[in-house]
């Protein structure tokens, strides 16, 4: 009976031996397969995220992880299309408001030029006027004042 103990303790010592290398090679093996790659992808998303010139994630992280490597590619492409089409669309608003803001002042600038066309012209013509008048009452000295006046106007 002795012996049957014995032989069952040291049975169970092995058992529990080889379980715990069991465990142990399990606990590398997942280590090795599953923990390093995601941690590897971890560093290269945030490497993305620092960096702006790198665009995608390299493969080969494992027939578990190269599906989602894949889809963060093709989402990395699409968020790049979005931002290459938000940039053009903001340029071409931009663009579209110089634009009107040009035409803008070009139709105010059309607007004004008649008017001070008109009143120049109206002011030379009263000044004739004027000094027509002075000329024909004989003020000389009146028409030269008139005309001086003018040209003092026009230096300032």
């Amino acid at each position: 009976m002795a012996e049957d103990f014995t032989f069952f303790q040291t049975s169970s010592l092995l058992t529990a031996g080889v379980m715990v290398l069991l465990l142990i090679a399990v606990g590398l093996l997942f280590n090795r397969l599953i923990a390093n790659p995601i941690g590897s992808l971890i560093s290269e998303v945030n490497e993305i995220g620092r960096d702006p010139e790198k665009k995608s994630i390299s493969g080969g992280y494992g027939v578990q992880l190269d599906p989602l490597v894949q889809r963060i590619n093709r989402m990395l492409e699409n968020v790049s299309a979005l931002t290459q089409e938000v940039l053009e669309n903001q340029k071409k608003a931009y663009t579209h408001e110089l634009m009107k803001r040009e035409s803008d002042l070009y139709a105010l600038r059309n607007q004004i030029n008649p008017h001070f066309l008109f009143n120049t012209l109206n002011n030379i013509y009263s000044l004739i006027g004027k000094i027509e008048s002075q000329l024909k009452d004989g003020d000389k000295s009146g028409a030269m004042d008139t005309l001086s006046q003018l040209k003092k106007k026009q230096s300032n």
